[in-house]
């Protein structure tokens, strides 16, 4: 073991050979005494070192070896001296085997001096043997055996001292079925011990057996069935039969029923067999014998069908399969002996007799009995004698009967809408009898035969919108000679506005039904429409300005007998100086025509400056005009003062009515220089503190209606 020396032991040699340098000239040791003079200054070393060796160690050995290595076996101890050096070993091996190592501490120093101790190291094997992990062995039973013998492989074993295994188990020597967990058990020459299991399972690969006898058994009385003893079956199992089972109901109905039986072992297996259970039903049906019936003959038959037979009650254990009879499809007319007979589900049968009684019950039947119809006075159909026939009966009687509801007055409707009943009465040999009948609706729906008078045509009455016209009479005349009515819609004589107008004529009979013609009078309008041109314009236009626009030519007067439809005129856009002529147009409904002239005449100033004040009243008076309603001119009023102004323009607004008004001011050109809306309708406003010298056009309007008036702005 490697030993690292002291720092001490450095600093000592180093002091050392700093001595031997000084004194390089000087013997090392004095010719006197020859001892080492440093060493002298210590005590005197004997001839042994006192040692003690580590604490003695007990360790494991190394997994899975048997010795135990890397051991750190510590330090001895022993006293040191100074400038002394001193080497300490020992006789320690790498590995330690199982057991007690002694180990041998050596100490020396550079003076000869030895000092030994002994440390025991103690090795135990503490580790398991190892003992291999054996897989599941399965294997089946032995035949007709509930187990099995199983020979079992010895697991593998190891141990890390290398010594013999001992190893056991606790396997029986004969396996059941199922399975059984086996311990095997490895121990070593130390006592140490490990198990491992294995599994060993046994599969009983046997299954059970049954047996059992078919069975046969009558019906229960009453019953469509049996409570069968089924008997008890045999069953086997190599490990014993757990259960056995069937799935047998409590009562077996006629017929045969496959019973399966199950028997179960005590591993779960399962087998199976089946019993075949037959029930016969020997018991034959009973029936109640069915009392006497009378008939009524099937209609159109001399006979009954026999389908209408009820069949007579019946029971039976397991049920009625049919009921029938031996009955002709048409039972004749008189008595019949009928037998019933009921067969079961099963087969059996039993029977009884019933007497049954057919009479004839039926009338006779018409045939072409005439139809029930409406018809006009003048159409009512002739006596056609309906076609009788019976069932048994080929030759009915047959009487006849005929009653009307007219009544006799002329004036009356019901003399010309009335009720005919014809009526016919059959008999047959057997007393049976019926009647048919034909209602015969007699109506009027027809109504008079009119003539009206030719369409008329006529012009206008003067200053009249239409014109009063005579006609001559309607004539009318009716099928059923019933008196007549005739009524216009408008009376021969009245007043026929312009345009087409249709008379309504409807002649009515007694019995309320009409008749409608029409016949039209066109009345002509040929008269044309009055018109007067608005006053002739004469207007003064400004300095060097040779159009005006925008000018209010005022409204023209028109008339007409029939309402005028449309007034227009041919006037431009703008009006050059000089005359200018505008046609004024006007057309009535009925599209006459009448003509006015309207004469404009514009003259142009030499200078700004040339405005006179009449010729300024003059056109006030001409533009101040309403385009609206003649009647309503004076409903709303404009003034302004002073008028020509060099400063301000007051204006006063007037109307009837609280709607606001709206005001404009536009230049000459029709330009506007601006605008107010929303102002009160009797209020006064300011306007034109900022105008250019000129002409401008003040303009009120309150909904339909509007005022101009002219202002002239001078420096």
């Amino acid at each position: 073991m490697k030993k690292v020396l002291p720092r001490t032991f450095y600093a000592f040699v180093c002091v050392l050979l700093l001595s031997v340098s000084a004194n390089a000239n000087k013997p090392f040791f004095s010719s006197g005494s020859g001892v080492n003079p440093s060493i002298a200054k210590n005590k005197i070393l004997s001839s042994t070192i006192s040692v003690t060796a580590p604490a003695d160690l007990a360790i494991n050995t190394d997994p899975w070896f048997n010795t135990a290595t890397n051991v750190v076996l510590g330090s001895p101890s022993f006293e040191k001296l100074n400038g002394v050096t001193y080497t300490v070993s020992n006789n320690a091996p790498s590995e330690f085997p199982i057991g007690t190592t002694k180990v041998t501490w050596t100490v020396s120093d550079n003076q000869g001096n030895t000092g030994t101790a002994i440390q025991n190291v103690l090795v135990t094997d503490m580790e398991k043997p190892y003992v291999e992990r054996m897989g599941e062995i399965s294997v089946v039973n032995d035949s007709g055996k509930c187990g099995a013998v199983v020979g079992l492989f010895l697991p593998y074993t190891f141990d890390n001292s290398g010594m013999p295994v001992s190893l056991t188990n606790n396997a029986p020597s004969y396996f059941p079925v199922g399975s059984t967990l086996i311990v095997w058990t490895a121990t070593d020459v130390f006592g140490n011990s490990d198990t491992s299991t294995q599994l060993i399972t046994v599969i009983d690969n046997e299954i059970p057996s049954i047996k059992i006898s078919n069975v046969t058994a009558y019906t229960d009385p009453g019953k469509c069935g049996a409570t069968v003893n089924l008997g008890t079956p045999i069953a086997t199992d190599n490990c014993g039969v757990v259960s056995v089972t069937n799935n047998a109901p409590d009562f077996f109905s006629t017929g045969t029923t496959i019973v399966t039986w199950t028997v179960t072992d005590k591993v779960g297996y399962t087998n199976t067999t089946k019993q075949t259970v037959t029930v016969i039903d020997n018991e034959k049906p009973l029936m109640t014998a069915p009392a006497t019936v009378t008939l009524k003959n099937t209609t159109g038959k001399c006979g009954a069908l026999s389908s209408v037979l009820l069949a007579p009650a019946v029971t039976d254990n397991c049920g009625v399969a049919s009921i029938t009879n031996n009955a002709p499809a048409l039972l004749p007319k008189g008595t019949t002996i009928v037998t019933w007979t009921a067969t079961d589900l099963n087969g059996n049968t039993s029977s009884a007799a019933q007497m049954v009684v057919v009479r004839d019950a039926e009338a006779p039947v018409f045939s072409n009995v005439p139809a029930d119809v409406t018809v006009a006075c003048n159409t009512i159909p002739a006596i056609i004698n309906p076609v009788v026939s019976d069932n048994c009966d080929i030759s009915p009687q047959l009487s006849f009967n005929q009653t009307s509801t007219q009544v006799s007055s002329t004036s009356q409707a019901g003399h010309y809408n009335y009720i005919i009943t014809r009526t016919w009465t059959a008999k047959d040999i057997s007393g049976n009898t019926s009647t048919a009948k034909q209602v015969i609706t007699v109506s009027d729906k027809t109504g008079p035969s009119l003539t009206v008078p030719a369409n008329i045509t006529v012009n206008n009455d003067m200053n009249k919108c239409g014109a009063v016209v005579k006609y001559p009479a309607a004539t009318a005349s009716d099928i059923c000679g019933s008196p007549i009515t005739i009524s216009y819609s408008i009376s021969s004589g009245s007043l026929f506005t312009t345009g087409t107008t249709a008379v309504t004529v409807t002649a009515k009979d007694v019995s309320g039904n009409t008749t409608t013609k029409s016949f039209t009078v066109q009345v002509n309008d040929t008269q044309k429409p009055v018109i007067t041109a608005p006053a002739d314009i004469s207007l003064n236009v400004p300095f060097l300005t040779s159009t005006l626009t925008n000018l209010n030519l005022g409204l023209s007067v028109t008339s007409d007998n029939c309402g005028v439809a449309s007034v227009t005129n041919n006037a431009p856009a703008s009006f050059s100086v000089g005359t200018t002529k505008v046609t004024w147009t006007v057309t009535d409904k009925s599209g006459n025509i009448s003509t006015d002239v309207q004469k404009i005449t514009l003259t142009a100033l030499i200078s700004a400056s040339g405005f006179k004040k009449n010729s300024v009243e003059t056109d006030k008076s001409i533009i101040a005009q309403t385009t609206g309603d003649t009647e309503r001119a004076d409903d709303i009023k404009i003034s302004v003062a002073p008028n020509p102004s060099s400063g301000y323009f007051t204006l006063l607004l007037q109307s009837k009515f609280d709607t606001p008004v709206t005001l404009k001011i536009t230049d000459i050109t029709g330009r506007i220089v601006e605008a107010r809306s929303k102002l009160s309708a009797n209020s006064s406003v300011q306007v034109g503190g900022n105008y250019r010298p000129g002409v401008y056009y003040a303009e009120m309007l309150q909904g339909l209606q509007h005022k101009v008036v002219q202002l002239i702005k001078v420096k």
